[in-house]
C-alpha cells in the first residue's frame, strides 16, 4: 500500500474529489489505478516534509504524526500558529 501522502498526490493530480481520495484509501482494490499511480509517485517523489515536525524531532528526537497534530490542535485552541519565515 502506497503512503497516503502518494494517493493524496494522486488523486489531487487526477483531479478526483476528497470522497474519492477517501474511497482509495479505504478500499485500495476498488481503485487500482490511483493505487498505482500512487506507488509511482511514492517511488519517484520525496515525501513532504513538515516543518513542525522537523523541528519536535530535532528537539525531542522523535515526534509521532499523532503528537504534532495534537500539538497543532492545541496552538489552535490557544490562539496561536506557526508561520514560515520568509525568505
Amino acid at each position: 500500500m502506497p503512503p497516503d501522502w502518494a494517493i493524496e498526490r494522486a488523486c489531487t493530480a487526477s483531479g478526483h474529489s476528497k470522497h474519492h481520495r477517501d474511497s482509495a484509501k479505504a478500499q485500495p482494490k476498488q481503485n487500482p489505478t490511483i493505487i498505482a499511480f500512487a506507488h509511482y509517485i511514492a517511488q519517484h517523489e520525496d515525501a513532504p516534509v513538515d516543518p513542525l515536525q522537523e523541528c519536535l524531532r530535532e528537539t525531542y528526537g522523535a515526534a509521532a504524526p499523532e503528537s504534532v497534530s495534537a500539538f497543532r490542535a492545541a496552538l489552535g485552541k490557544h490562539g496561536l500558529e506557526i508561520r514560515e519565515a520568509a525568505q
